[in-house]
């Protein structure tokens, strides 16, 4: 990548503007896969299927992993590019207002990248909204099972809302095996 001096000729990117553009990469990249351990998530959840959610999860903290260590990565270059342009937003200016202000392919390329990070987070939301309503809806579900069972069985005093019968008072008794 390279840009133009004001002469015309060629003059090396700013690797800074680089980095930046390989942050977005591997951002956009983390977060597609955070999009299809979302769907497998909520495929492992309709199931009903706890080892496939346990290896989800498991997969996905790993991928949370290193969208943390990514982020240390923006924090230093965005904290870098937003002294040198001038963003007041310092480590939060967005990458769209760095577009901007670089112009040309590299901010066109961020521009794009932005957009598609954008868009798969949104994607994310959506499915951990579903996946929460499917687990709201599994819970009910058990709880109205365990109700049932609890209905059933307390008639014999083997169930109590606590998942146990409490043990009642102490009898004492005796017999008079003496006469």
């Amino acid at each position: 990548m390279t840009a133009r001096n004001t002469d015309g000729r060629s003059a090396p990117a700013d690797p800074m503007i680089i980095e930046l553009e390989g942050i977005l990469e591997s951002l956009g990249a983390r977060m597609a896969e955070l999009v299809e351990l979302a769907g497998s998530r909520l495929d492992a959840i309709r199931a009903a299927a706890p080892a496939e959610l346990a290896q989800t999860i498991g997969r996905e903290n790993a991928v949370v992993q290193d969208i943390a260590e990514i982020e240390k990565r923006r924090v230093r270059v965005v904290g870098e590019l937003a002294r040198r342009y001038g963003s007041k937003a310092g480590v939060n200016t967005t990458f769209t207002w760095f577009a901007d202000r670089i112009g040309g392919s590299s901010g066109e390329r961020l521009r794009r990248l932005a957009r598609g990070l954008r868009e798969r987070m949104e994607m994310l939301t959506q499915l951990n909204d579903t996946a929460a309503l499917a687990t709201n809806a599994l819970i009910s579900h058990m709880q109205g099972l365990m109700s049932q069972v609890g209905a059933r069985l307390s008639h014999a005093r083997t169930y109590a809302r606590t998942g146990a019968v409490p043990p009642g008072p102490a009898i004492l008794s005796s017999v008079d095996v003496t006469s």
